[in-house]
């Protein structure tokens, strides 16, 4: 329906991205309600919830008003009513919905997430741009500013769990620059936390800066000294006193090649070798090789999910295939439509590419994935995908990178198959094919003009 509900920061509407004025400030105040709790209240509900002080059929007129508002706008579309209820449609895009469905698996107090957390980790991150209905406020309604209130709370709690979670990551994976991204959010919410003082030490030694470094310490000290007159734990010290004497370095591998901004690879967790999957391995592998020389796509379609996740944990394990990808394996699988907007900045992470902050489309951050891609060798491996356009937008354009698909969809398989280098189908005794390959790619031309 093309409505989107923003109540991270600045509470606005976007119809067709673009913004809607309600004028009528307790209508946005039902929006937002109606929006967060996701089902519908009882009219008498809302005008005492809204307008407390105000005699029963004073406040339902309010009310009344407060729908005509909306009703005057392209909202009306999503805005079910009945004699004695209001709802939203559930199509209704939101980024508290979303960040909320993001992180329903998640909870603050698990030990650093894997992989196929990080994703949905990362989107739900995105979307967090300020406090819940920043700035916004309705007179003459305690329960109201109670609700409010809680909800923002609630919300920065879990927001500041995602962004310790990430930056958790980021420091286990050597990821320094997103990590002191997160570091940074992560200490703009909570600025006396040690731990997020404490790793943002240690990434900007992983950076090269040491000097900022000791300076994050200093102010830690200060802070400390200032509001609870004490100095930083043992192990915060212990950290300091190591960069100090220049015992805290780099690992070996990123003081290697100080010019060079390296790569790490993302893979799925390893299964057993199993006969089963040896067949598919000897038609990839082959393919694979001819990556160095023109950019790869491959499908794997496996309509009962049996096997393909096997398949590419395998292949993502592999040594030969390490020796081909010198520069990196990326993995990632999708739970919903949604997830590609996470595995993507994931990715973009891990090939050092840091996003703009005025991506808002996937197509935007396809762009800046590929640029990427540029001079490296790289294999992307993505699970269960569903959608069509969600292959089509990541085939490489540059000779030394491939992606690999798999997806559970007959039409999908279907429609990729046209512009797959190789495609298959699990189990390989049902049917299997192998396409030709084209030259030159016709992906290639057009990444190549974008960059």
């Amino acid at each position: 329906m093309d409505v989107k509900v923003v109540l991270f920061g600045p509470p606005h509407v976007l119809y067709r991205g673009d913004p809607i004025d309600l004028r009528v400030k307790k209508a946005v105040a039902l929006l937002a309600y109606l929006v967060t709790t996701g089902k519908a209240h009882h009219r008498e509900r809302l005008a005492t919830l809204l307008w407390p002080e105000s005699k029963p059929d004073v406040a339902r007129t309010s009310l009344r008003q407060a729908v005509q508002a909306i009703r005057a706008t392209p909202l009306a579309a999503v805005l079910i009513t009945s004699r004695t209820s209001l709802e939203l449609h559930s199509d209704v895009t939101s980024d508290v919905r979303s960040f909320a469905a993001y992180t329903a698996d998640f909870s603050c107090d698990q030990p650093t997430p894997g992989l196929e957390v990080v994703a949905r980790l990362q989107a739900a991150e995105a979307l967090y741009q300020g406090e819940f209905m920043q700035d916004f406020s309705i007179p003459g309604s305690r329960e109201w500013d109670d609700w409010h209130g809680l909800r923002r709370i609630e919300f920065e709690y879990q927001a500041t769990c995602v962004i310790a979670a990430l930056t958790r990551y980021y420091v286990q994976h050597e990821l320094a620059d997103s990590g002191l991204q997160m570091a940074t959010r992560w200490l703009a919410l909570d600025p006396l936390n040690e731990e997020a003082h404490h790793l943002a030490m240690q990434l900007y030694v992983l950076n090269r800066q040491v000097e900022r470094a000791l300076e994050q310490y200093y102010m830690l000290v200060r802070l400390l000294e200032r509001d609870y007159q004490r100095l930083p734990g043992a192990e915060v010290r212990l950290t300091y006193n190591r960069i100090r004497r220049g015992e805290f370095s780099q690992p070996a591998a990123v003081a290697a090649s100080s010019d060079t901004r390296q790569i790490r690879s993302l893979l799925p967790k390893p299964v057993r070798a199993a006969a089963e999957y040896e067949p598919a391995l000897t038609l990839l592998q082959p393919a694979l090789k001819q990556a160095s020389q023109q950019p790869l796509f491959a499908v794997i379609h496996d309509e009962g999910q049996q096997n393909a996740a096997g398949l590419i944990a395998c292949l993502a394990h592999d040594d030969a295939t390490h020796q081909l990808f010198a520069d990196g394996i990326l993995w990632g699988a999708l739970r919903t439509a949604d997830d590609l907007d996470g595995v993507l900045r994931l990715w973009l992470d891990a090939i050092r590419v840091s996003v703009l902050r005025s991506t808002s489309t996937l197509d935007h951050l396809a762009w800046q994935f590929h640029n990427g891609q540029r001079g490296k060798r790289l294999l992307f491996l993505l699970e269960n995908v569903r959608e069509t356009h969600h292959a089509r937008v990541l085939i490489p354009g540059y000779a030394g990178c491939a992606l690999v698909v798999t997806t559970p969809a007959p039409e999908v398989a279907a429609a990729l198959a046209g512009k797959a280098d190789v495609s298959l189908s699990l189990p390989l005794g049902q049917r299997a094919a192998q396409q030709p390959r084209r030259s030159p790619h016709p992906h290639a031309h057009h990444q190549r003009s974008q960059s």
